[in-house]
């Protein structure tokens, strides 16, 4: 299997190098977030990051597929040098194509996904191809998952990262239909609660 990375437009780096300077200055932010700061540094002195492209995908289209996903931006994992994980920094496209700076995150998410992400690039089960590799989020239903677009156009793979509703398991990896099929599912439990 091949996985890339996709190439993480200037302008969402710009956007992200022109705001993390403060972060990392903030008091605030070292007192509340400290993983925080220190991944800021380091993307400010290393610009170490992994950029993933960020798609949100509503509940009124998931009969449509993921072909009406959306990006809304890029989530970048920056490296604390903390066992604890990287932080999340995001940067969102706004008309016109502009992109911003969005805010950063430090949470056991964080690590989940950062974790998925490696396991997934190394996995033997995973079928061979070439795969993109994006965020997809179904905000609706608090659904976050690593997307891997098939390259071919044939069989994108998606897998869930924690916490997952009832008729998704976190880590598995999905087929586009059983993954739109168990959104459904999750969509008319929470209809019927």
């Amino acid at each position: 299997m091949s996985l890339t990375i996709p190439a993480v437009p200037q302008e969402a780096v710009t956007a992200l190098a022109a705001a993390l300077p403060k972060i990392a200055t903030s008091p605030a932010v070292a007192a509340n977030a400290p993983r925080a700061a220190a991944g800021v540094r380091r993307f400010m002195t290393a610009r170490a990051a992994i950029s993933l492209p960020f798609f949100v995908l509503d509940l009124s289209d998931v009969r449509k597929g993921t072909m009406a996903a959306r990006q809304v931006g890029w989530r970048h994992l920056l490296p604390t040098g903390d066992p604890a994980g990287p932080v999340l920094a995001e940067t969102a496209i706004r008309d016109s194509n502009q992109h911003v700076f969005a805010g950063v995150t430090e949470s056991p998410f964080v690590n989940d996904l950062e974790d998925q992400l490696l396991l997934l690039l190394t996995d033997p089960t995973v079928p061979a191809g070439s795969y993109d590799a994006a965020l997809l989020q179904v905000p609706a239903i608090y659904v976050m998952a690593i997307w891997l677009q098939d390259t071919a156009h044939h069989h994108d793979l998606i897998a869930p990262v924690a916490p997952t509703p009832p008729s998704l398991t976190a880590g598995r990896q999905y087929s586009t239909s059983q993954f739109l099929d168990a959104l459904r599912a999750s969509t008319e439990q929470a209809r019927s609660s």
